[in-house]
């Protein structure tokens, strides 16, 4: 396949993520190239199965599942974590979300539906950015550098979130140490209203940010003593995954 080619294929990609699925007369409105070349293109990504060619038109295909799912199986955090996650979630009955840091925040790479009904999660494959509302996020700007944190106070996913939210940079910086120290953090109706999160952190053998682990559920029925409990639980649980990871807390002194 041609460099042309490749990049109207990329393009057709990045179209179909955006939109479930679009027919071929969509598709050749929106990329610049011949009709046959077009049809040539969504044959060959049909035949290799990174496409699915049905009524409504073209969608993405299983076979980028199955590339996805070998590279997030490739990395450490989330193939140690699972184990893990797994118990924490039959132990608790709650929603176990893994990310990972991503620059100015964190992305979504593996979950575990509990038993619980969610207004509100994160799917995976989702990045977030909204660092100061979100439990893993105040994690992650915990963990950055002097520059970057400065960096996203500048930004305008600061004034984003509901009542609740802190979005003065200085209350924020106030915050910081502590969860430095604990590396948890929480949230209570600061991403919306009537839900929550509990999260804690995971280093690695470097003693830097490697993943999050957070529990995202209703406020009405997680009250504080419980919040305090699932807290303990995913501290302990990180701190574990941490040392399979190679992290040991010596690197803080």
């Amino acid at each position: 396949m041609r460099a042309s080619a490749v990049n109207h294929a990329l393009r057709i990609l990045d179209l179909l993520e955006e939109h479930p699925s679009l027919r071929f007369g969509d598709l050749y409105d929106l990329i610049d190239t011949s009709e046959p070349t077009l049809a040539a293109i969504l044959k060959k990504l049909t035949q290799a199965g990174i496409l699915q060619n049905g009524s409504d038109g073209y969608r993405l295909g299983t076979r980028l599942l199955s590339l996805a799912t070998r590279i997030l199986d490739r990395m450490d955090v989330r193939a140690i974590a699972r184990k893990h996650l797994s118990r924490l979630r039959r132990d608790t009955g709650e929603t176990i979300e893994l990310c990972i840091p991503d620059g100015l925040g964190s992305l979504v790479v593996d979950k575990f539906e509990g038993s619980q009904p969610l207004a509100l999660h994160a799917r995976v494959g989702v990045r977030l950015t909204n660092l100061h509302a979100m439990a893993q996020g105040k994690i992650v700007l915990a963990f950055l550098s002097r520059s970057q944190r400065e960096e996203f106070y500048a930004s305008d996913i600061l004034s984003k979130g509901t009542k609740n939210t802190i979005h003065d940079p200085v209350k924020l910086e106030k915050m910081l140490p502590r969860i430095r120290r604990t590396k948890t953090a929480i949230d209570i109706e600061e991403v919306g209203m009537g839900f929550m999160r509990i999260a804690a952190a995971i280093m690695d053998h470097k003693g830097q940010l490697a993943g999050l682990i957070s529990i995202p559920a209703q406020v009405d029925r997680v009250g504080p003593q419980r919040r305090a409990e699932l807290r303990k639980i995913l501290a302990v649980i990180g701190e574990t995954i941490s040392r399979e990871l190679g992290y040991d807390k010596s690197y803080e002194q």
